[in-house]
């Protein structure tokens, strides 16, 4: 994990916490027994010890900012691309072929599903990942594509890959994905599986 991908994750807490500053913030936090507000205090006292381990920090800001915004009635994920890379080097035996890294990453920490006693393990080095040289799909986030946004289709989801990523999701381009968002060929793939 690279410093980089610190302030994105950063930035991805940003961006969805601050449009709802405006909310009750002493509803629970997800299955948390803190409310939204003391699971934001807690992310920044965790955050202004400095982990020494880059991936501890991003892992604390996506699923705090995973159980904040479900305690405040909004449905944010984070990206399957850096819950891929928590996982690869906190909780490799985790990583399943085929299956979302987000869902695996709130699975494994208890925030969806039945999740048991769960304990990161940090490595020496990170484990390298069988997928480095693909690239997540922006729909379903499995590894699928060669290259982002050269039209490839993705074999799990069917989405044409156009370029559209997080920043843009909600806009309908046209083209070869016709009148569906990123946003809402994610909620018909998220309806679809299993």
């Amino acid at each position: 994990m690279k410093a980089d991908d610190l302030q994105r994750a950063a930035r991805m807490t940003i961006g969805a916490l601050e449009p709802l500053a405006d909310r009750d913030w002493s509803a629970p936090a997800g299955t948390l027994d803190w409310t939204c507000r003391e699971t934001l205090t807690h992310l920044g006292e965790v955050l202004a010890e400095t982990p020494e381990v880059a991936e501890l920090a991003v892992a604390e800001m996506l699923l705090h900012t995973y159980d904040i915004t479900q305690g405040l009635g909004v449905g944010w994920r984070p990206p399957a691309w850096i819950s891929r890379l928590v996982l690869l080097r906190l909780a490799p035996e985790t990583l399943v072929p085929r299956k979302h890294p987000t869902s695996i990453l709130l699975r494994f920490t208890g925030r969806i599903g039945e999740g048991g006693p769960w304990q990161w393990r940090i490595g020496p080095e990170p484990v390298p990942d069988p997928d480095a040289d693909r690239y997540a799909c922006p729909c379903c986030g499995h590894a699928t594509l060669a290259e982002r946004g050269q039209f490839q289709i993705c074999r799990e989801c069917w989405w044409e890959d156009d370029g559209q990523d997080d920043h843009n999701s909600a806009v309908v381009m046209g083209g070869p994905n016709g009148s569906l968002s990123l946003d809402a060929a994610r909620a018909e793939y998220a309806r679809r599986r299993p």
